[in-house]
């Protein structure tokens, strides 16, 4: 089977994880790198699967003669399997891909990484919105409620961009190619029972949050240097 080392989603690719539970333990980060075999790739941490829906097709990838993996329609999305349990609670944590952009619709967002939907009790997502050209939010939702962070760094031009949207104990931000907005809040406990996603939330159609473009790797990583970690490992 043809193994895909990058990976470019009709809107999203995927996601990683690390979670401490205290400073002498730290879970392995979790990382997927977009080496897709038959529709999945592993976590490098733990073996499991992402699994990706919807329909593709490679394209020349990010780095050397690699392949990526390109969505061609809606819904098309991938699953970390594994992840539904990996809440950050008060701890610190980082979301962080590096991604293409098509041009983003007016009164449109893709969704590049999430974890949790919308009205669900905690929230971590990172979506491409057409503000100021195309740009990237982060939705951070806890137990103290929900904050969105907007980056002013341009990313609908086709070139390549890492964003990476974090909690640094009593701050919340969001870093695109080095430049960092910061946000003095606290969301409190952030949890739910959703699996990491990305490019897309579900398949349902009338639901779409679709990112039209490619996806180098994703990280998701909970631990006291969260940021920095994630920052270290992308793009992969």
């Amino acid at each position: 089977m043809k193994a895909v080392r990058q990976m470019i989603v009709g809107c999203a690719a995927l996601g990683m994880l690390v979670a401490a539970a205290s400073p002498s333990f730290a879970r392995p980060v979790d990382q997927w790198s977009m080496k897709v075999v038959d529709g999945s790739t592993s976590n490098l941490a733990d073996g499991s699967a992402m699994t990706f829906f919807g329909t593709w097709r490679n394209i020349p990838g990010l780095v050397g003669g690699a392949v990526q993996f390109q969505f061609n329609g809606e819904p098309s999305y991938g699953v970390g399997r594994g992840t539904r349990r990996h809440n950050p609670a008060a701890r610190n944590f980082a979301f962080s891909e590096t991604f293409t952009s098509k041009p983003i619709p007016s009164g449109y967002s893709g969704n590049l990484m999430q974890k949790g939907y919308f009205n669900d009790p905690g929230q971590i997502k990172l979506q491409l919105v057409p503000a100021n050209g195309g740009t990237v939010e982060c939705r951070i939702k806890g137990t103290a409620g929900a904050r969105t962070v907007h980056s002013p760094v341009i990313v609908d031009d086709g070139r390549w961009h890492t964003a990476t949207c974090f909690r640094q104990s009593d701050w919340v931000g969001l870093t695109v190619d080095a430049v960092t907005k910061k946000l003095h809040w606290s969301p409190g406990r952030i949890s739910n029972n959703r699996t990491v996603r990305v490019g897309n939330k579900n398949d349902a159609a009338d639901e779409s949050d679709q990112h039209f473009g490619a996806v180098d790797c994703s990280v998701y990583t909970i631990q006291g240097a969260a940021r920095r970690q994630a920052l270290a490992r992308v793009p992969c």
